[in-house]
C-alpha cells in the first residue's frame, strides 16, 4: 500500500510542484535576452495570477520597452502600483528618458511626483528644465 501511495505521489506533473517565483525568473531571464514578446506574455500571467513579485515583472516590461513607451502607459502603471517602490523607480527610468529628449512639460508634471530625489541626473535634469523655461520666458538669473 504504501508503494502504491509513493507511486500516486510520482505522477503529479511536476510543474504543480513549481514555486510561483519562477514565473518572475523566466521574466528576469526574457528581460536579459531582451524577449520583449516573451516578457509580455510573462507580465500578463504574473498580473492575472496575482503573482507575488507582479509588479517587477510589470517594471521590467514596461521598462524594457521605456523608448516606445507613451505618457498614459506610465500613469496606467503608477495607478496600478501607486505607493509601491517599483512607481516611483519606473518614474526615475522615465524623468531619465524625459529629459535626455528634452521633454520639459512632461518632466516637469512627472517631477512634482518623483520621492527618490536623491538620483543625481534627474536633479541636474529638473535644473536644466527650470534654467531653460526661465531663460525661455526671458527672466534674467
Amino acid at each position: 500500500m504504501l508503494a502504491a501511495l509513493l507511486w500516486g505521489l510520482s505522477a503529479v506533473p511536476s510543474t504543480a510542484q513549481q514555486p510561483p517565483a519562477d514565473l518572475a525568473v523566466e521574466a528576469r531571464e526574457a528581460l536579459q535576452k531582451k524577449d520583449g514578446a516573451r516578457l509580455a506574455q510573462l507580465r500578463e500571467r504574473a498580473v492575472a495570477q496575482r503573482h507575488p513579485l507582479s509588479q517587477w515583472v510589470d517594471y521590467w516590461e514596461l521598462s524594457n520597452r521605456l523608448a516606445q513607451a507613451q505618457q498614459p502607459e506610465l500613469d496606467a502603471f503608477y495607478a496600478r502600483w501607486s505607493g509601491a517602490y517599483v512607481e516611483d523607480r519606473l518614474r526615475n527610468d522615465w524623468l531619465l528618458a524625459l529629459g535626455s529628449r528634452r521633454v520639459w512639460a512632461f518632466f516637469a508634471r512627472d517631477f512634482a511626483r518623483f520621492r527618490l530625489i536623491d538620483v543625481g541626473v534627474v536633479s541636474c535634469f529638473a535644473l536644466l528644465s527650470v534654467l531653460l523655461g526661465s531663460l525661455a520666458a526671458g527672466l534674467v538669473l
